[in-house]
């Protein structure tokens, strides 16, 4: 079993604590840092150079959707999972657009967490259905009927069936269990829509510098 290398960056010591533990009890995962702040967790990521860098919105300098930017305009090929409250979902949101690979809500961090660590050091994506539903309404908006013709990536019909149902609440091993496939296999093309996403968001922007991401 290959070891995971995680810093857990959060403002509030407590929820530090508690992500620390749901992951270090893991055996495949291992904490290498931790931070109270934007600033530190940029620090320690970019020296530490872990897998996966688990980060909650909730910092006190800059949040989690700032810490993102900042480590992935250093670092493009690291691994972050964002952990959001309900009301920080849309915020979370932007970090995902930012290069964030997962999404966890802090209601289900202590059962989540652990998998979408393992998810996201194999790039793959978990999401929670508001931040799920987005990401086929902006599909819809940069791509549309001419996203093909404009050489623009799509999403399949997979993809596009997987994130209607976590939009619609379903858990990844929920889904599995519908078509009889592994939640890993769930993550791989939820994770393929993230990275069409990000491609999609690009070819718009490099066209329109003005874009505004749709809501």
């Amino acid at each position: 079993m290959d070891e995971i290398t995680v810093v857990v960056a959060d403002g509030d010591g407590a929820k530090r604590a508690l992500f620390s533990a749901t992951l270090d009890d893991q055996p495949d995962l291992t904490i290498v840092g931790r931070a109270s702040s934007g600033v530190t967790a940029v620090e320690q990521i970019l020296d530490l150079m872990p897998d996966v860098a688990v980060c909650s919105t909730d910092l006190p300098d800059a949040d989690g959707v700032d810490t993102c930017r900042a480590v992935i305009d250093r670092a493009p090929a690291a691994c972050i999972v964002l952990v959001a409250g309900q009301s920080e979902l849309r915020r979370a949101y932007e970090g995902i657009l930012a290069g964030a690979v997962s999404c966890v809500s802090l209601e289900s961090a202590a059962h989540d967490l652990a998998a979408a660590t393992r998810a996201a050091n194999r790039r793959e994506s978990m999401l929670p259905p508001p931040i799920a539903g987005q990401i086929l309404r902006d599909m819809e908006a940069v791509g549309g009927r001419d996203a093909a013709t404009l050489g623009r990536p799509t999403l399949t019909a997979t993809e596009r069936e997987v994130l209607t149902r976590l939009a619609h609440g379903e858990a990844p091993r929920e889904i599995a269990r519908r078509y009889d496939v592994t939640p890993r296999l769930v993550n791989v093309h939820t994770g393929y829509a993230v990275a069409k996403l990000h491609r999609a968001l690009e070819d718009v922007q490099a066209s329109t510098p003005a874009l505004a991401t749709a809501s």
